[in-house]
């Protein structure tokens, strides 16, 4: 494959996320206070990379209520259990009911989450002509320029550029919860948010980044996922195709080991449709936490995306 002409513009867009002042949060050494990170964005030459970002099933069933987990695990049963009775010439499904209907339904209420976890996943985003690529760090290397991610005032147009590529963490919210029950109940509130009109995609408190506390929904997804795709010709969709591939990934694996999170935080991540309405992403969020009359502080907001 052709590689693309060298550049040399190096840019570091630099992420630094401190508790508000006054917060009860404990103090640094308890790993809540601060979060130096930097988004390291580099135009090289670089061979484009052919593969495609999978969801994490961790990251997909850990960030959705327990009520769409279920939904999910039941239609993907369904049409586990239709496909095996097809390919049994003994046995007639006499029921009128297309399995694939509500699985279909249960699939497109989880894309928007399985888009941001693939995205979110490989800690590196490249443009699409593959002149720009912007990965996580832990530090802003001298003499390279830092762009703070809290913007106080115009963004350049490289700036800009870097940001929407990283937008799994750019558009991104941070918040910090006092206490695990306050965290729970914080995560639980924004996870049931109306599927038909969030704009929230995923929900990640930080222990739920590297190994989630897989549910006994979450485990018969994962098994009925794989049943499926043992029975589907390739000619299937590309949807469900996606769906099954949840089930190739081990429940030991750390899909996000570059990311380190303050404990007790919370990561909200938006829908891709929702970036050009960042303004309303943000005060669902907050609505939604203040319904439930909870104390949650907010580590970091995104700026519009103008």
């Amino acid at each position: 494959m052709g590689s693309i002409v060298a550049r040399t513009v190096v840019v570091i867009l630099a992420l630094a996320i401190s508790a508000p002042t006054g917060s009860n949060l404990p103090s640094e050494g308890a790993g809540r206070a601060s979060l130096p990170l930097y988004l390291a964005v580099t135009s090289h030459d670089r061979t484009p990379d052919s593969g495609v970002p999978r969801p994490s099933v961790q990251l997909v069933l850990g960030s959705i209520s327990r009520a769409r987990c279920e939904a999910l695990s039941d239609a993907l049963a369904r049409f586990a259990e239709q496909l095996e009775m097809a390919r049994d010439p003994l046995v007639e499904d006499l029921s009128d009911d297309d399995a694939r209907v509500p699985l279909d339904r249960a699939v497109a209420a989880n894309l928007s989450t399985m888009t941001a976890a693939a995205a979110l996943v490989p800690g590196e985003w490249s443009s699409a002509d593959h002149d720009m690529t912007v990965r996580l760090t832990g530090h802003c290397p001298s003499p390279v320029h830092c762009y703070p991610l809290r913007v106080d005032g115009p963004i350049s147009p490289t700036e800009r550029r870097a940001r929407f590529l990283a937008w799994p963490l750019a558009f991104a919210m941070l918040l910090a919860a006092p206490t695990d029950d306050a965290q729970d109940k914080a995560a639980e509130a924004l996870r049931e948010a109306p599927i038909e009109s969030t704009r929230i995609a995923l929900v990640l408190r930080e222990t739920d980044l590297h190994k989630v506390r897989f549910t006994r929904q979450m485990e018969n997804v994962v098994r009925s996922a794989g049943q499926v795709v043992a029975l589907l010709p390739r000619t299937e969709s590309p949807q469900l195709r996606l769906l099954a591939d949840l089930s190739k990934e081990k429940a030991s694996e750390d899909p996000v080991p570059w990311l380190s999170l303050p404990r007790g935080s919370i990561l909200v991540v938006p829908r891709l449709s929702a970036l050009g309405s960042v303004s309303l992403f943000i005060e669902e969020v907050r609505a939604r936490i203040q319904a439930r009359g909870l104390r949650v502080s907010e580590l970091y907001i995104p700026p519009p995306a103008t």
